[in-house]
């Protein structure tokens, strides 16, 4: 393929439009010919999915199942907003995370540990956002995953 082919398909793919501004931390990577950039989402990806529609039903079953791997320390904070055309639900939930039932995950239960989790809905939709990990870890990402949630725009 030719450098000016392979350029013109790099043109077509869909960007991420967000208005995340890099954080100390982040990690950096190159769009092809640009300055480095700062993933914000990188923040999240420790311990963090995002993902689009699948058979895991409707959006309170999402929310009930994520706060179920949770032993909660108190009740779980819950709450919305709309985003142009788009709404946008939420959970917090702090305790200690249970083992992982989908492999992959830790074997052991972890104590002190906060669950981020939200969906999207909207044409195009439902999208997916869950975060878990250390309480001191996601305290301090938070409002990213706030800011996050805020910065999408449905396309007109």
């Amino acid at each position: 393929m030719k450098a000016s082919a392979a350029a013109g398909a790099w043109r077509r793919r869909p960007r991420l439009r967000s208005r995340l501004r890099p954080q100390p931390g982040d990690v950096e990577h190159r769009q092809r010919g640009r300055q480095p950039l700062a993933d914000p989402r990188q923040r999240l990806a420790e311990h963090g999915e995002a993902g689009g529609a699948g058979s895991g039903g409707d959006v309170e079953a999402n929310l009930n199942r994520w706060a179920g791997q949770m032993e909660a320390d108190a009740a779980p904070q819950r709450d919305g907003f709309v985003l142009g055309t788009w709404k946008v639900s939420w959970i917090e939930v702090a305790g200690t995370l249970k083992p992982s039932t989908m492999g992959g995950g830790s074997t052991q239960p972890q104590p002190g540990s906060i669950l981020l989790g939200a969906v999207v809905e909207g044409e195009g939709g439902p999208w997916f956002f869950k975060a878990t990990g250390p309480a001191a870890t996601l305290d301090a990402q938070r409002e990213s995953f706030m800011d996050l949630l805020k910065s999408g725009r449905p396309r007109s």
